[in-house]
């Protein structure tokens, strides 16, 4: 089992400033958990020699949504990735015919899966082990839980930074190179009914040095750090989902210069390694309670 001391701290990989974000809870793993429950995989342990709540809990608004965040780097070999995964996955999922082909063109593979795991995903995410990790260096797995108002945006950060980045969009066919830049998947979350969310995605290269920039406000203009921004909107995409129910994305296709590949293959400098992204809807309105150690 890995230990805390050489997992990157997460929090810088998967939020940046400007998210909406209403409370964010550390998602810590117990043993004796249900095994094929996915929120078992985030249950709250209670602190060792303590059973007083010195804090109450943290109410989330009525609008909240609380999701889940899984990344699961495998060998862009493995036979998981492959048929096996997405015979069990809906590549459909409400898209447009159009959309579709667009997304496989830059090298996207999308898809939704219901409230029970596919035999894969649980492969994948290892659910028969005697005790998941939230984060574990040798299954190359990382999962965290966010809750978020409805309107609310969550950056997830792909990728580290990287010298160079360069991608050949399908719209113009032209190659761009972006210098010091990284790849967020940036997830704008819609309440649509009780029960129901919709998650647009929308892929997002940054890229530069992060500078002081003006920012707009609902007020004002202000001046914020960050990186220059291109949204890829020709490749943003949609998908409504139950509660329980998971998006499912990774790349496709061996074009290097897709955005596909920068996304999920770009990790690691060997580029051995291709990254499952999983997003899951785990409640709507209540928020777990944080405790003070």
């Amino acid at each position: 089992m890995a230990s805390g001391r050489n997992v990157p701290d997460l929090r810088s990989r998967i939020y940046r400033p400007g998210g909406l974000l209403c409370a964010v809870t550390v998602c810590l793993f117990v043993s004796g958990c249900s095994l094929l429950n996915f929120s078992s995989l985030f249950s709250e342990a209670e602190p060792v020699g303590k059973s007083e709540l010195r804090l109450p809990p943290i109410v989330a608004s009525r609008e909240a949504v609380q999701l889940e965040i899984l990344f699961v780097d495998r060998p862009a070999s493995d036979a998981l990735l492959g048929d096996s995964l997405w015979k069990q996955v809906d590549q459909i999922a409400g898209m447009s015919a159009d959309i579709r082909s667009t997304l496989r063109e830059n090298g996207w593979r999308v898809g939704h899966a219901s409230s029970h795991p596919p035999r894969a995903i649980e492969q994948l995410l290892e659910m028969s082990s005697e005790r998941p990790e939230a984060i574990d260096n040798e299954r190359h797995l990382v999962g965290r839980r966010v809750a978020l108002a409805a309107g609310g945006n969550l950056p997830i950060d792909l990728t580290e930074l990287q010298p160079e980045i360069r991608l050949k969009p399908v719209v113009d066919g032209k190659t761009k190179s972006y210098s010091n830049a990284k790849c967020i998947l940036n997830v704008q979350i819609d309440r649509e009914q009780d029960g129901w969310v919709r998650l647009n995605f929308t892929p997002e290269v940054h890229h530069g040095q992060n500078w002081l920039r003006p920012v707009a406000t609902q007020l004002d203009w202000t001046r914020r750090r960050g990186q220059l921004v291109e949204p890829l909107f020709d490749q943003k995409f949609s998908l409504s989902l139950n509660v329980g129910e998971m998006a499912v994305i990774t790349a496709e296709g061996n074009d290097k210069e897709s955005a596909g590949h920068s996304f999920f293959r770009g990790i690691h400098e060997s580029g051995g390694l291709q990254r499952l992204l999983i997003v899951r809807v785990a409640n709507m309105r209540k928020m777990v309670p944080v405790y003070d150690n």
